[in-house]
């Protein structure tokens, strides 16, 4: 009789270490909003990993996403402004005159305003990395066979995301359709052929964006609402706003198209 392997052959535990270490590395670029988004990014896969092993561990997958999710927290001041100032010179790119000048005028004063994490609580997030890092290296073998599994319960949950947000303007559901269609990115790209949906991770990736980009001209729109006074005046503001709803129908009407496809 063969053996059962009790542990991944695909280094499930050194990817998730890597992850973490990575989001670790990222905080020393010398672009300290750039640093946050990269670290946000790194510890979103590092997420991502621990919900694809979380039929094996559950209780370890569920501590290790509420740290991470705490460090990222941590994070988002910074990440946010610089994320609707990239939203407000896309949606500028398609604007017409008025409004594009409205919109790359917020674009310039969110960059301006970006808030840079403060050292203390930079200090803290390091922290709060390496406690997770040591937590990433306690977690328990997972069999390839587990995480295959894990794959289809993330793939489901994905499916079931797609058809709740499609077609619907319900921010939360489509920020929901957002994250399952990562985790199926990251659950491809971890286990490669060996699942045989292992060529999904690009499609996955491509809603991802789409819906990213659809959220963070949302926020830009609730920014601009609130701040008018970022675009000049009121007037100016109000064609700010109709060409970001513009952008964001074309990008949310595009992520649906995506995952139609994926999902037929």
């Amino acid at each position: 009789m063969g053996q059962t392997h009790t542990h991944a052959p695909l280094g499930f535990r050194d990817r998730l270490i890597a992850s973490i270490e990575d989001a670790r590395d990222q905080l020393t670029h010398r672009d300290a909003n750039a640093a946050a988004h990269r670290c946000r990014v790194a510890l979103k896969r590092a997420r991502a990993l621990a919900r694809l092993a979380r039929l094996a561990a559950p209780d370890a997958a569920r501590a290790l996403n509420t740290q991470a999710r705490a460090v990222m927290a941590a994070l988002s001041a910074s990440r946010d402004a610089a994320a609707m100032a990239d939203a407000a010179r896309f949606a500028a790119a398609g604007a017409r005159p008025k409004a594009k000048a409205a919109l790359l005028l917020v674009a310039q004063r969110l960059a301006g305003s970006a808030a840079v994490t403060a050292p203390d609580a930079l200090k803290a997030v390091k922290a709060d990395l390496a406690r997770l890092l040591i937590r990433a290296k306690a977690f328990p073998p997972v069999s390839d066979a587990d995480l295959v599994k894990g794959a289809e319960v993330l793939e489901a949950k994905a499916h079931r995301a797609f058809l709740k947000a499609h077609g619907r303007g319900c921010a939360e559901r489509r920020h929901a359709w957002r994250k399952r269609a990562k985790d199926v990115q990251v659950a491809g790209k971890m286990l490669g052929p060996v699942w045989r949906r292992h060529g999904r991770p690009n499609a996955a990736a491509a809603v991802g964006q789409a819906l990213g980009a659809e959220r963070d001209l949302l926020l830009l729109e609730d920014k601009l609402r609130d701040e008018p006074a970022l675009a000049g005046r009121a007037r100016a503001a109000a064609k700010a706003i109709q060409s970001i709803r513009l952008a964001r129908r074309v990008m949310g009407a595009h992520a649906d198209r995506l995952g139609a496809k994926l999902y037929r």
